[in-house]
This record gives C-alpha cells, sequence and structure tokens, in this order.
C-alpha cells in the first residue's frame, strides 16, 4: 500500500480549513496502519507495515511544522 506523501496531501488543499482535515486523515491513516500491524499475521507483513507507520509518521511531522505556512499559502488563517 502507497503511504500518501507530503507532496499529495498539500496538493489536496485549496483552502485554509483543508489544512486541518489533511492533519485529521494522515492521523486516522497512520492509525489504521497500526491497527493493522497488529492484527499482521506474517513477520514480513509486520516489517512492512512499520515502514508504511513511519512514512506516515513523518508526513505527519511535516504537516504540523509547516502549519502556519500553509495556512498563509492557502489565505490566511482558519482560527
Amino acid at each position: 500500500m502507497a503511504v500518501p506523501t507530503y507532496e499529495q496531501r498539500v496538493a489536496r488543499m485549496k483552502r485554509p480549513e483543508d489544512v486541518d482535515r489533511e492533519l485529521k486523515r494522515t492521523k486516522a491513516y497512520m492509525m489504521r496502519l497500526r491497527g493493522k500491524m497488529k492484527k499482521a499475521a506474517s513477520l514480513d507483513e509486520k516489517i512492512q507495515l512499520e515502514k508504511d507507520i513511519k512514512l506516515a509518521e513523518s508526513v505527519l511531522r511535516l504537516l504540523r511544522l509547516n502549519i502556519y505556512e500553509l495556512e498563509d499559502q492557502l489565505g490566511g488563517a482558519s482560527c
């Protein structure tokens, strides 16, 4: 399964409100992967899921790190 990249998630954003939506989606995706890893039957599957989880965590970290810059680029803060 291909993990959506930071660039792909940013490309989906059209309005400042979309930043929060993508943050929630990214976190939910990561949590689903963690649940799948707990239920995985084989070691190979667990290893692949662990790699995917690390990628999803890095995307989430980048989104959180750049949240204000992204909102500014999209036209203002969503507070």
